[in-house]
């Protein structure tokens, strides 16, 4: 039912109204000269109330139900603005951001990085015999490979462009956990996760990674449509090491294997 209370108050009072008539029916002999009370009077007023209480009910509960769907939706829509706020910002980022609004915009010198950027080679092939829904669907598809990688091996994804995917780990407050061989062994996951995808489909697409350790600077930019990003030589350097990565395989540099 949509409104129970009413339901429940208009039914109740509706049945002690026709009880009320009935036991003085039956109660009461033919005569109606010495009867103490008039049924009438107590059969109206119990009608009354089973119009006038469940109305006030219907009232106050669609007052209550009114009221819970704006808090839920004003929930809902807390929920997933912090959703997309973790997606651009890393969530320490964005917890310090909430504590202070007033602050100045966060920026933050990171003296132990580790960054790995990956490139789908043979993308660009296959983007060029495909309609543009299937383009983004597969570059979605594997993204999505990646998205979940960052969640098992806790890695901050920084950013894409193009078909490259950038993501590390480094001293909070970019990532809470800061380890060079989880970035590593998330690098040869991005690999075997491409490989598995391309055996799936049939298809020539492979990945290759670069992974760097390093200083570098994080912080927001921009005042529209803005995201946290790295910058520094590591990003230089790192782009390097992914362009000259071979096919299928993790390159990794001096500086990450001694980190």
């Amino acid at each position: 039912d949509r409104y129970p209370v009413l339901s429940t108050l208009s039914t109740s009072h509706v049945v002690l109204a026709i009880t009320l008539v009935c036991l003085d029916k039956f109660s009461q002999p033919e005569s109606s000269g010495n009867r103490a009370f008039d049924p009438f009077i107590f059969t109206m007023i119990f009608i009354c109330r089973s119009l006038v209480v469940p109305l006030q009910a219907c009232l106050k509960e669609r007052g209550f139900r009114k009221r819970y769907q704006m808090t839920h939706a004003v929930e809902s829509t807390r929920v997933r603005i912090g959703g997309i706020l973790e997606t651009l910002l890393p969530p320490l980022v964005v917890e310090a951001i909430e504590t202070n609004p007033a602050a100045t915009v966060p920026h933050h010198h990171y003296r132990h990085a580790t960054i790995a950027q990956s490139d789908l080679v043979g993308f660009t092939e296959l983007a060029s015999t495909r309609r543009p829904k299937e383009v983004v669907e597969i570059i979605g598809e594997i993204f999505g490979l990646f998205d979940a990688l960052t969640d098992k091996y806790d890695i901050y994804k920084v950013e894409t462009v193009g078909d490259a995917y950038i993501a590390g780990q480094a001293e909070k407050p970019l990532t809470i956990r800061n380890s060079p061989l989880l970035v590593a062994r998330f690098a040869a996951s991005m690999v075997e996760a491409v490989h598995a995808w391309s055996q799936d489909r049939t298809e020539a697409v492979s990945c290759r990674v670069g992974v760097h350790s390093g200083e570098c600077v994080g912080g927001i930019v921009g005042n529209e449509m803005q995201r946290y990003h790295l910058f520094g030589n590591l990003m230089t350097e790192l782009e390097v090491l992914e362009s000259t990565a071979p096919r299928g395989r993790v390159q990794l540099s001096e500086a990450c294997m001694q980190a």
